[in-house]
């Protein structure tokens, strides 16, 4: 038999209730209570031996719990005449966190708030996040291309809680437009990380990037293939190049458009007028890279790019 809490919203509206499942609706000898009233019946022992915290908490003699747990407060249930702690974890994430405890199925661990909180509450509840961190439904949502584009410093940041060194650098991949100077990103990238070497490191990665692109942008023959008596440059370029010499502007413009192409996680260089737009560079009026040059142009901007900083070096400790 499942048990249905019925929670409210902030409006006073009932929202969607959480079904508590078997086995945390069966037995127990002891009962954790979610801020919405859901309630999870568990024993103590599987809490304890899991939990230095919950270990401490019940060595504790009754009627101490409440001082000296800060978080936790302890009564007595009406129902069935046992302890009921009352934790500030919401119902989806305390039913994950003990099902990774019990010898059950844990459920699938679908998005970033959710995976955030269970890292906090084992943190919380100094739990081991080895199972945790093996879960298949976790790894698969730290590697999948829709999500990182959309949540790459969450699944960034998670893989340095975690300490999967392959998924940080794979995440490192999507964070070439993040601006890592804001404080907002900062402090949420340090509190989701828990360590400042996760900053640090991106920081790392964009010094090496800035570095190897002088080199990238100097590979291209761009004395070559411009055009100078034209001008050329459209007016939005000329605006932000007006001051500089002809050469000089185009030669600007043409780390900027190359800095721009090489923020896709995975840079592909097929054709090198189209990679990097290189026609708005050279002139808009002349027919721009002889044919004969590009598929040769277009190798050897390739073997550059595959030897461009893409990822952190790694995870490294404070």
């Amino acid at each position: 038999m499942s048990s249905v809490s019925l929670p409210m919203s902030m409006s006073g509206k009932s929202t969607d209730p959480f079904i508590v499942e078997a086995p945390f609706n069966e037995q127990g000898d002891c009962i954790l209570q979610c801020p919405d009233r859901t309630q999870f019946k568990v024993y103590r022992i599987i809490l304890s031996l899991s939990s230095p915290f919950f270990r401490d908490m019940f060595s504790l003699p009754q009627g101490m719990s409440t001082k000296q747990t800060s978080s936790l407060s302890s009564s007595l249930s009406d129902e069935a005449d046992i302890p009921v702690i009352d934790v500030s974890e919401d119902p989806k994430t305390l039913h994950t966190l003990l099902s990774l405890l019990y010898p059950t199925d844990v459920p699938a661990i679908n998005c970033y708030d959710l995976a955030t909180s269970l890292v906090e509450a084992c943190d919380k509840y100094s739990i081991e996040l080895g199972r945790l961190r093996a879960s298949p439904s976790l790894r698969n949502l730290m590697v999948k291309p829709a999500l990182l584009k959309e949540h790459g410093l969450r699944a960034y940041a998670l893989a340095w809680r975690l300490g999967l060194e392959d998924e940080a650098k794979t995440a490192s991949r999507y964070l070439h437009g993040v601006d890592i100077k804001d404080r907002q990103i900062i402090a949420d990238l340090n509190r989701r990380s828990g360590t400042i070497s996760a900053l640090l490191a991106l920081w790392d990665l964009r010094l090496r990037r800035e570095e190897a692109l002088d080199v990238l942008v100097d590979s291209i023959p761009l004395r070559q293939w411009v055009c100078l008596p034209h001008g050329g440059l459209d007016v939005e370029d000329k605006m932000s190049y007006e001051n500089e010499g002809n050469f000089r502007a185009r030669a600007r413009l043409l780390r900027h458009v190359t800095h721009l192409a090489l923020q896709e996680p995975y840079p592909l260089c097929k054709d090198i007028r189209s990679f990097i737009g290189l026609q708005r560079v050279i002139c808009g009026y002349c027919p721009g890279v002889p044919t004969a040059e590009v598929a040769p142009a277009s190798a050897s901007l390739a073997n550059v790019i595959e030897r461009y900083p893409q990822t952190i070096s790694g995870l490294h400790v404070d």
